[in-house]
This record gives structure tokens, sequence and C-alpha cells, in this order.
């Protein structure tokens, strides 16, 4: 595997302590029979939603490039491990693609130019998953993201997939193709926000979609399906002050973010379930979500395709795969300046973090894992989502 450091800096001589091998298999179920783990314990446990009684099915594989023959061929066969589309895809269905297009173009130079290989998810993933989506009876799709510059969706690539996709391109900081937003409510026991301003788009849609990027982050740990939903709210009514150009509002203070941002992810969960995620970790970055954390963001090629059905259960095994333990208490790796989101969203019965509750299909977890280099405890650069 390639790894480029685009700071030219020195890798650091202490990386925390990672899982290993055996806690991999251990993690996975593989140890002594009749050894049972306990699920979530908190005061706001519910019991999952809908296959409870049955685990999450998630699947793996291996992708070196983003050839489109190799996309399409791994992506139909990673469909076909999680029992097909047909239970979120009927005919005629409306379907939103939410990618990651994090920063937009503020970083320019060298992270620009290399942006759809490293922190934004790639194009060709979202064509090979859209084609797939209208073969299993897709009538209109919607790729959306909350972009920085008008010009964004062109500069990643993004116009032409659209184009061959027959899809339209969404950006959700406009109400467009409406003429207002709507305030989606998040059910009771919010924890931060009662209710979200979205794109009417989002929650009118049949099905959504999240393909987010395989990627550590600076305030809550990793970002994969959960963290990508921040993306939905309209930057203008999530800003704590007029005329920033982030979601500062969801973040809080620098004191307030490592227990408030990882509510609101829960928050926004239940506002817009994910009915699939496909998480592009072919090409990615590790030690942060974008350049402005530096030090320690690098470029790595961990050569990766996660998806699933069950947004926690994929985050949790996608976390996996990156070498780190979705189960870790709060402040631990990876999850080292805030709570763990994914333990949160179990709490709330949104899905299982633990990966003995959860059927690992395709490549093998220990097969597949790479060991990407943790954020850094706090001091480092607050998120600009």
């Amino acid at each position: 595997m390639k790894r480029k450091n685009l700071y030219n800096g020195k890798q650091p001589k202490d990386r925390q302590k990672q899982i290993t091998r055996r806690d991999f298999l251990s993690l996975s179920g593989m140890v002594t029979a009749g050894l049972v783990i306990a699920g979530c314990s908190s005061s706001r446990k519910r019991s999952l939603t809908a296959s409870s009684n049955k685990k999450s099915k998630v699947t793996l594989a291996k992708a070196d490039s983003y050839d489109k023959q190799i996309l399409r061929r791994e992506i139909r066969n990673m469909f076909d491990e999680l029992g097909g589309l047909g239970d979120i895809i009927k005919p005629g269905d409306r379907v939103a693609i939410k990618v990651n297009l994090t920063g937009g173009l503020r970083f320019g130079g060298e992270y620009a130019k290399v942006g759809i290989n490293t922190y934004w998810t790639h194009p060709e993933v979202v064509r090979a998953v859209g084609e797939a989506l209208i073969d299993a009876g897709a009538k209109e799709l919607f790729i959306m993201e909350g972009i920085y510059e008008d010009n964004n969706y062109e500069f990643a690539g993004y116009t032409r997939i659209a184009d061959a996709l027959g899809a339209r391109l969404i950006n959700l900081n406009d109400p467009d193709p409406y003429d207002d937003f709507i305030h989606q409510k998040v059910g009771k026991d919010w924890y931060i926000y009662e209710e979200f301003i979205f794109n009417r788009l989002v929650n009118e849609v049949d099905a959504f979609v999240s393909i987010p990027k395989l990627k550590c982050h600076n305030n809550c740990g990793v970002t994969l399906a959960l963290k990508n939903n921040i993306g939905l709210g309209p930057v203008k009514y999530y800003c704590s002050e007029a005329g920033m150009d982030n979601r500062s509002g969801m973040h809080g203070t620098r004191q307030e973010s490592p227990t408030r941002l990882p509510k609101v992810i829960v928050d926004l969960l239940r506002a817009r379930p994910i009915d699939l995620t496909v998480i592009d970790g072919i090409k990615t970055v590790e030690g942060g979500e974008g350049p402005w954390v530096r030090n320690t963001f690098s470029m790595v090629e961990p050569g990766i395709l996660v998806a699933g059905k069950n947004p926690v259960a994929t985050d949790a095994v996608a976390t996996a795969a990156m070498g780190f333990n979705p189960d870790a208490g709060a402040y631990e790796m990876p999850f080292v300046n805030s709570l763990n989101h994914l333990a949160l969203a179990c709490e709330n019965g949104l899905g299982t973090n633990h990966l003995e509750e959860i059927e690992i299909v395709g490549a093998k977890l220990e097969d597949v894992v790479y060991h990407f280099k943790p954020c850094v405890k706090s001091g480092n650069i607050v998120s600009v989502d």
C-alpha cells in the first residue's frame, strides 16, 4: 500500500496502539463459544428497529483502483451478498445519494488537484452504485451535498457522472428544486436539535443512500456514513456567526464539541435514516478528514470498499477495517477528542457497533484491515464541515 505524506513531515514515532489480528478475531466472535459480550448499556437504550432478531449484514471487498469495470463488478457482488436491493428500491423510486465533498476548493493547490482521490467521495464509486440502483428500479437519482462553491461538482467530476446516470445534482445549501426548506422533526428524546432544516428532497425521496469516504475525523474520531449526514444542513442555518461558511453551530465551541457533535450526529440519523451505505476506502487519507488537519494528514491507499444496509453496523465494520475498535470508550482511540458516536447510535436503537452482533460477508475483515494513523488529542484544528 502506498503512503504519501503531503506535508513532508516525519511520521510520529509513537502511533497509538491499534487492534491486532487476534483482537479482530476476538471482536468478530471467533472466540470460545458461549462468550457473550453485553450490548449497549444506557438508560437511553431502545430495542433495535425492524430486524432486531437477526444480525446486521455488512460486506467487504478489495479494489485497487477506480476502474469502472472493477467497481461495477465489486459493487454488484457486494449488493448480491447483502441480499440484493429489492427491500430498499422499488420500481419507480426516487433515490438520493449523499456524497462527501467536504471543504470545497478553499484549500487549493495540491489538495484540490488530488481531492477526488483523497478526502472526497470518488465519482466513479457513485457511478457504479447509481447504475445498480437504476437496474434495481430507481427512476430518479439525486446526487446531493452541501457544496462550498458553485463549481465543486464540475471540478470533482460529478457533472459527467450525473449526465451518464441521468441524475440531478443538488446543492443542499439551497432549497432548489423547491422554493423553501422543510423542518424535519427528530422525534422524542432528541439530544441537541428537536428538528432540522433540510432541502425537501432529503426526506421526500423513497430511499436515501450514503457514499462517504473512509476517513478519520479530528472532532469525532471517524467520518463515515453517520458523520456524512452533517452535510444535510444548509450552512446558513447552522453556522454560529453570519457569513461563516461551515456548520460551526453543530460543532459548538471547542469545549462543547466533544460531546455536542456526536449527539448532533445521532439526532441527524434519526431525522434522516440511511437505507444503504457504500464506503469508499480505495484511496483516501489518514490522520484527519481534510488538509486543514495539519501534521497528521497524509494520503493512503487501503484498497477497500464497505457496504451495508444498517449504517451503524456498516460504520462499525469500516472502523474495524481502519484498525480501530468501534466499541472504544469516549476519548479512546480513534475517538480521542470526543464521545463515541457509534456507541451513542447503538444506545438509541439505531444499529449495533459490536462486531460480534454483525455478520461480515465478502472479504475477511482481517484480510482487508489497514491500520490508519488516528487524529491527535485536541489542539489540532476544529473541523470545517
